[in-house]
Formats: structure tokens, sequence, C-alpha cells
């Protein structure tokens, strides 16, 4: 799809669009015909004008339509078109909400004077007035005007409407931004962009300076960090291109790790030895003119320095990430003072897979037509020619035309995948003089395990369930036993299940989703469960599974019965994602009542506190801790555990956070810890004992 809208803008690339009269709603019928989406931007256009000489229609035959949409939608910023419903972009062929009321604004005025001019025709018949329900309501107005001009002594004025209230008309979204804002459901993208896409994107970049902002999510971090990013733009990409390319990294959402903005920055050290952990050797990770960024758009935390540095770069400023790390809502927060918006390219949304398909534009015709007017580009051109000329005349006429909005903030939703086209908010450079400008640029996010509907993790969960899997605030971890053949169930998604025998694993999860813990052939069984609903009852909410999609066959007859699986197998769709060892030695953590703490005294302790974490992509992560025997000559024993997961994805380890034990710090500091004394022992049957054991004496003496 992409590669025919190419084409077809090559082949129309000496139609010439005035500057003025892009976005003028005349050119739908024009657009829709030659391009694949409505009222966008097409580049790359030659200098040729069409006097309005060579129209062969007047202008009075030319009628507007009733109501004009956007250019593009500001929300999503993909290209306004009303062809296809089930693309971004869509306005309906009738105004929705503001716009409609501001369409009849004034139908309802002349209704108010058309009822005022009765009611003074009949101002005398006071018996027609009681049989309309008005009374005296004419009399009584005209008296409280009176009254009033008494009162101030002038006379009363009309109330004036300010003129730029009149001019600011509200700014629609399209069908799709609407839906995932008021129902929190929409039709899903048709792909996800690549690294090859942001390729294209700087190819056709107009900046000489470029800098990117790679956006990784705290709730998983660091799963949603693309390691590989910088070696594919340097591989793909000119030389004059990546000697004024600069990559930073953004940590988004770090409210979700700790509740204090001091806490998270005591975690920089651990936060960029992870990070350099997963980058490869030669990567650095901060420069002079590249810092780690830990931000959070939800309490502020460190906007206003981002902000700032923004403000003075120059060139392009892409925002790069994978769905819901929070790119939009990161471009609503560090808006340029004076930044203008900027409509898409027909180009760059054909990068996207967006734009509508050629049969859908051609809608009414046979393909035979269709296609000998694709291969017969000269008389398309002489047809456009004539078609501007009668834009051109009446553009002369109509007054204000509908022009991008200088200021809308992009959608911001927990659906995945809601910006469909890259947003451009073009600003000028604080303290770099007139010239140097920048250009902030929100790209759709990239390919993640929960991500689009029927992607991923999506397709196998119920869609009931699906805005569950979002961690959308901070959660108060609870601390789990799973004891030798238990296992742990989380959503009935994911079956964290310890290899090693005797030993007792402690687990914090850190997700929104519900955690249960039972034996290991019965959490198997809850996997094949055909009814997830009733399989856990009273607590339907803790399977979030849909069978169909795992593999399990559902009979009507089972269908809302309460009946607990005897099967202990995997559903087919589940499979392994790995093995993981505890390998972070947190005894001192753990036990803050060791009085030394000295590396020789923990090495003789006869235990050891080992622990690691366990990330759940775009869901959370768990916790994991066990104590194992340290013995001297053989030293301790690791300990495992595997996880299932749909598909064996969506899976990784890193080193151990310790948010637990810091949370537990923080609550034994506020006073919400109180140490308690060992409890009294229980003195029941004491008094027959002591009688039988004094009984017992005697009798032996």
């Amino acid at each position: 799809m992409a590669s025919r809208t190419i084409l077809r803008l090559k082949r129309l690339q000496q139609i010439y669009i005035p500057r003025n009269y892009h976005h003028h709603p005349i050119l739908l019928p024009i657009l829709q015909r030659y391009y694949s989406s409505a009222f966008a931007t097409p580049t790359g256009s030659s200098k040729k004008s069409v006097p309005p000489e060579k129209a062969s229609v007047p202008a009075a035959s030319v009628q507007s339509p009733r109501w004009t949409p956007p250019p593009l939608c500001p929300g999503c910023g993909a290209p306004s078109q009303q062809i296809d419903a089930s693309l971004p972009g869509y306005y309906s062929l009738k105004p929705r909400g503001a716009a409609r009321i501001k369409q009849n604004r004034q139908i309802r005025i002349k209704e108010n004077q058309l009822w005022e001019e009765a009611l003074k025709r009949v101002e005398g018949d006071q018996n027609l007035l009681k049989e309309l329900g008005v009374g005296n309501q004419v009399q009584e107005a005209e008296a409280q005007i009176q009254a009033d001009e008494l009162a101030t002594g002038a006379p009363r004025k009309p109330v004036k409407v300010p003129e730029h209230l009149k001019k600011n008309e509200p700014t629609l979204i399209c069908n799709r931004c609407h839906e995932l804002i008021y129902h929190h459901h929409g039709p899903s993208l048709p792909a996800y962009p690549t690294l090859n896409t942001l390729s294209s994107l700087l190819l056709s970049s107009r900046h000489k300076h470029n800098h990117i902002y790679h956006l990784i999510d705290a709730a998983d971090f660091p799963l949603s960090l693309r390691p590989e990013l910088q070696k594919h733009l340097y591989k793909t990409l000119p030389k004059s291109i990546t000697r004024n390319l600069t990559i930073s990294y953004i940590i988004t959402r770090c409210d979700l790790l700790l509740p204090k903005r001091e806490q998270v920055a005591s975690l920089m050290t651990y936060l960029k030895s992870t990070l350099r952990d997963f980058l490869p050797e030669d990567q650095k990770i901060e420069s002079p003119y590249a810092k780690l960024h830990a931000i959070s758009t939800r309490t502020g935390w460190d906007i206003g320095p981002l902000k700032e540095e923004i403000s003075k770069r120059q060139g392009g400023v892409w925002f790069l990430g994978a769905v819901n790390v929070g790119k939009s809502t990161l471009l609503r927060d560090v808006w340029p003072m004076g930044g203008e918006l900027r409509p898409v390219s027909l180009e760059d949304a054909a990068e996207f897979e967006i734009l509508p398909e050629e049969d859908e534009l051609e809608a009414g015709e046979s393909v035979e037509n269709e296609t000998e007017a694709c291969f017969n580009p000269t008389e398309r051109v002489e047809e456009a020619e004539q078609q501007l000329g009668k834009i051109l005349i009446q553009a002369q006429e109509m007054g204000n035309r509908r022009v991008p909005p200088p200021h809308v903030p992009p959608t911001v939703s927990d659906v995945p995948g809601t910006t469909a086209a890259p947003i451009r908010v073009s600003y000028k450079s604080v303290g770099r003089g007139g010239k140097y400008r920048g250009e902030v640029v929100d790209l759709p996010g990239l390919e993640r395990w929960v991500g689009f509907q029927e992607t991923g993790l999506m397709k196998y969960v119920r869609q009931n369930r699906r805005r569950a899997l979002a961690m959308k605030s901070r959660v108060t971890p609870e601390q789990y036993s799973i004891k030798p053949g238990q296992s742990m169930l989380i959503g009935g998604l994911i079956m964290i299940t310890p290899k090693t025998s005797h030993t007792v694993v402690l687990a914090n999860p850190f997700t929104s989703i519900s955690v249960h813990v039972s034996t290991t052939e019965k959490c198997r069984g809850f996997l094949s469960s055909p009814d997830p609903e009733t399989a856990l009852a009273p607590q339907p909410e803790y399977l979030f599974q849909d069978p169909a999609s795992v593999g399990i066959s559902v009979t009507p007859e089972e269908k809302g019965v309460n009946k607990r699986p005897t099967t202990t197998s995997l559903p087919p769709a589940f499979a392994s994602a790995g093995v993981f060892t505890l390998r972070d030695d947190v005894t001192t953590k753990r036990n803050p009542m060791l009085q030394n703490n000295s590396p020789e005294q923990v090495a003789k302790l006869p235990y050891k506190v080992l622990a690691t974490d366990i990330l759940l992509e775009g869901i959370g992560w768990v916790e994991l801790t066990a104590q194992v025997r340290n013995r001297i000559d053989t030293g301790f024993k690791p300990i495992e555990v595997e996880v299932f997961t749909p598909e064996g994805k969506g899976i990784g380890q890193r080193k151990t956070m310790s948010v637990y034990m810091t949370l537990e710090e923080g609550a034994w500091k506020r006073g919400l810890r109180k140490k308690t004394s060992r409890p009294m022992r229980s003195m029941k049957g004491q008094k027959k004992l002591r009688k039988y054991r004094g009984t017992r004496s005697i009798s032996l003496g």
C-alpha cells in the first residue's frame, strides 16, 4: 500500500497546490481521487501555478460542504480522511460533538429570533399568551431591564463576545481518538513501525542536526530498550547524517518504582549499571550532550530541566520508544513555547501504512477504468489543473479557512498504539537567534509484548480484561511464600514454578494483575480451565486467559459450570520462557539486624539470601528471594525458577532492585511498622499437665 502511494505521488509531483489553500475544504474530491488520504500536505511539488482564468466552471457553481474537518487529527497525527472508518484519521460525514454545536448555532439563533418576533406580535393578547404558557414574561423582562437602567443610571448594553473567542473553534479529533479517550477501545493500527521506518524518516528529514530520545518504561525496565538502535542507524544511514546524530535515554513513569523523588534519585547508579549490562560494550550511556533522565509525567519529576534542554536544541528532536511508554504524554508536558503543529506529509503517512487502499478511493468505478487512469498521468494532470482553477476562484471568495491549530495536545490513552503518524511540533530554539529552529517529532510506538489487539499477549486475554494489564499507578506489594510443590499464577497468563526442592521462595509481585499461589497441579488445571471465570470462584478476576486462544475447547455444557479441572498438562499455547537463577546476594539487605555487615563476617554466615527480578514485559516485575544453606566446604546451591507464558515470550531478568526492602525501611522510619514482643505462651491445659506430673512423681517415689 505504501509503495503504490509513493508511485502516485511521483506521478503527480508537477501539480501545484498553493501554500495558503492546500487545506481548503474543496480539495476533498481531488485529494480523494489522486492521493491516498484527504486533507494531507503533498510534498515535493513544483512552483508551477494555475491561473484562475483557466477554470471552465464559474465559482458560483461550486458549493462548499457544510463542515470542514481539520487537515490532520491532532490527537494521533494521521491525515484526515472520510473513506475508511477502520483507519486512523477518519472523520464522519456529519460533525460530532462541539462541531455539531457550532454548526447548529445559527439555527438556534434564528429560532430564538422567530420566537421573539412572534411574542412581540401577540404582546397585547394576554389570553393567547396564557394559552402558549408564556404569561407576562415579556412585560416582566422589559420591567427588569428598565429597573436595571434606573439603578445604574445608564442604558443597558448588550453583552458582546470577544473576537478571539469567535474565531477559536473547537479542534476535532478523529473518530478513533474519540473512542480511545471515552470508550477505551478502537481499531488497531495496521502494523508496527520498525527501526527501518526511523531510518527512512531521518533520510527524508530537512534537519542537519538530529537528536533521538529513547524512552524506556520503568514498569519493566529495561525490557523496552532497543539495544541495536545505534548500530542499526549507523549501518543504514550515510555518514553525513550520523555525524550529527546523538542518542540519549529517558526512563519514564519512575513514580511506579518508589514514592519519592529522592528515592528514585538514589537509584541512578543502579539504573546506569543495568543499562550498561543490556547495551553493547562500546556504547556510552551518557555524554556531555546526552544525559540519562529519570522522569515522571504523572508527578512532574524532572520535567522542567528536560523541557529546558529540548527548547535549546536545534534541528530534529525525535521521541522513540515502544507502545505505552509515555511518548505522547511527554510531548504534552514539554510542548515548546511558541510551538506550532505541522501537518503530516503523505510520504510520512505511507511509512506507517495508515492510508486507504486505492480500491476504496475509486469506489464506484470499474477496475479496468482505474487501471487505465493510473497509467495515464498526462490526462490526470490536465484534469487536476482544471479542478484547481475552480478551487482558486472559490478560495478567493471564501474567508476564514480551517488551518492546523498551533497547540493541541496529543491523545493520551492507556490503549497501546494511540499515535498513528509522526506528530511534528515546530518551535524556535532558545538563545540561538531567529534562524535556528527546532522540531519535536513524536513517533508511533514500536512493537511490544503487550501491544495492539490480536498481537502478542493481547490475543490470549479476554476482551473485558485487557485494560487491567496496564500498570497505571504504583503498586503496594504483598509478600507470597511459594513452598515446595507450589507455583504462582499471575492473571492466569504467567506461571512461576521453583525447580529447587526443599526451598521456600518469597515473591513480591509489582503488578496490577491478581496473583494466586497454589500447588503446581492445580495451577496447570486453572490454566487449562474451559471457563476461567468460574474456575477460581468466588474470585473470577484472578484468571484473564481466553480458553479458545490458548487452545482449550469449550463446550456449551462446560460454560458457566463451577468445576475444578482435573488435567495437569499446560494448554497448547503455553511454553517455557526460560529457567532463571537467583544470583544476587542480598543477605545484608534482607537481614537488617546483623551487627557486623562487613564482607568478611557475611561470608562466614551459615546461610545466604539470594534474589533476582523477573521482568514481565509491559506488565511489571516480580522480586524473588530465597534463603539457602552456605556450607564451609561446598558453598551454597543455586536456586532456579521456571516461567511459563503464552508462546514462551515476554520474560526477562535483571539485577534485583530491592524495592520491597526499600519500602519496608521507609515504613519502619515513619513508624508504620512497630516492634512486637514474643507472644505469651498458651496456658491451655497447663493445670491438668501440672496435676498429671505431680501425681506421677508421687507414684514413682
